[in-house]
């Protein structure tokens, strides 16, 4: 504890109280009292607070300044009063703050079972197979499936306005179980009639100003998509449904239209005859929707799924859902062994990732080669060949600079090794043989033993 009469400041332990026009040299007996009281009091409070505050990971150090004393109604009538309800309050703020941090490092891992009972798919009022979707999607879900959902779980399937009508997206239920948010997969429908359209604009130079779409092409059409998602950065996969039917109507004009020819006459493209490509108004082949399917992928890594009926769909629909649930699990078990379809603990040791930039990697996975030739019984053995030969190359060129195997095999022998017990020894004839041989024999029976 410091005081000092002669400045306006009293500092007890790391609180310093700040007093605007306070005159130690000019205060009475009962202020200098109330000032000792508030000393011994501030510091055997402070004794107690200390454990708890430092704790709760938070500074001890306070500053209180005139005006935060005159936002809370302090008087120095009563300073200790004034320091206990301030302390108090910055005590329950670290202890919310305490609360909130444990709460976020003890949430528990959810499992791909319990993240798919909050999954519910959503899809626009406007869309033409909202009707049909809910009835459909329930039979392509398995028994399994069916048990999981529990009447407290939000339903599976649900309307909702979407940026687009032909968009299908997916909530997530958050970790609270009280509100949900929209996942980063979205599922983008199209009839023939748009997406031909939308073709026909992508892979020609120049784009036809139609009625549904304007001038847009393919990729302008995900851009726009994208952006009224903002700020959720959401990634897009293409559903075309009935293309085949575009597609079958194609070959039969194609075939009729030759026919015509013949006989010196031109096949009307009718929308009685032709439906589909009577709506479209442009023909496109088969070689054009690759292009520009392949051009979307490249581009905007988007990709183009085409189905035929609603029951595929909805088959989709469920495999999204199912993959959403995994998701998680699967980017732990990959950052554990790189093999998400493994649980965790299937193998021995993680594996090596290799950066081709930098070369990062490369030394650990030499040393796990040396390993194999060592067994778990004399790790350092590979450990001294390592460190004597840095790379595979640098060990194949003193084996070249030899000139019969006999020496090769003698090669490594005497390098002294360091074992885990603090002293030397040799490798020895008997590893340097092995080595040699494990990294030179074209013998396909060989077992490195």
């Amino acid at each position: 504890m410091l005081t000092d009469a002669n400045v306006t400041d009293v500092i007890v332990d790391e609180i310093e109280v700040r007093k605007n026009g306070f005159d130690r040299t000019e205060c009475t007996g009962n202020c200098s009292a109330e000032v000792n009281s508030l000393s011994y009091e501030s510091e055997e409070y402070a004794e107690n607070m200390d454990l708890e505050i430092c704790n709760m990971d938070i500074d001890c150090g306070y500053l209180y300044e005139a005006q935060q004393c005159e936002e809370l109604g302090a008087s120095l009538e009563h300073p200790v009063s004034n320091i206990l309800s301030m302390e108090n309050k910055i005590r329950e703020n670290g202890i919310n703050k305490m609360e909130e941090s444990t709460t976020g490092i003890c949430k528990k891992q959810l499992t791909p079972e319990e993240i798919w009972r909050g999954i519910t798919v959503v899809m626009d009022e406007r869309h033409e197979l909202c009707q049909q979707m809910p009835s459909v999607l329930q039979s392509t879900l398995s028994e399994k499936q069916k048990n999981l959902r529990q009447a407290c779980d939000p339903p599976f399937f649900s309307t909702k306005p979407m940026v687009s009508d032909n968009v299908i997206g997916f909530l997530q239920r958050c970790d609270d179980k009280t509100r949900s948010q929209l996942d980063e997969e979205v599922l983008l429908t199209f009839t023939p009639l748009k997406f031909i359209q939308l073709v026909n604009n992508t892979v020609n130079e120049s784009p036809i100003d139609f009625e549904e779409i304007g001038s847009s092409s393919l990729i302008d059409f995900v851009d726009v998509i994208k952006e009224r998602f903002l700020p959720l950065q959401v990634r897009i996969t293409v559903v075309v449904l009935h293309l085949q039917s575009y597609f079958q109507e194609l070959r039969r004009y194609e075939d009729c239209n030759l026919k015509q020819r013949l006989q010196n006459r031109t096949e009307i493209l009718s929308v009685k005859k032709y439906p589909i490509l009577g709506s479209c108004r442009t023909l496109i082949s088969r070689n054009q929707v690759t292009l520009a399917s392949i051009r979307l992928q490249m581009e905007r890594r988007v990709n183009v799924h085409e189905l035929n009926d609603i029951a595929e769909l909805a088959a989709l629909v469920s495999t999204f859902s199912k993959a959403i649930s995994e998701r998680e699990q699967r980017r732990r078990l990959a950052s554990v062994h790189n093999f998400p379809f493994l649980p965790e603990g299937e193998l021995a040791s993680r594996g090596v990732k290799l950066d081709d930039r930098n070369g990062k990697g490369c030394a650990e996975l030499w040393r796990r080669v040396l390993q194999q030739c060592f067994g778990r019984c004399f790790p350092e053995g590979a450990e001294a060949i390592a460190r004597k030969y840095p790379t595979p190359q640098h060990l194949l060129k003193a084996y070249d600079k030899l000139h019969s195997d006999e020496k090769r095999m003698k090669l490594l022998a005497n390098l002294v090794v360091r074992t885990k017990y603090d002293f030397d020894r040799r490798l020895g004839e008997a590893y340097s043989k092995k080595v040699f041989l494990a990294l030179t024999s074209v013998d396909p029976k060989f077992v490195v033993a």
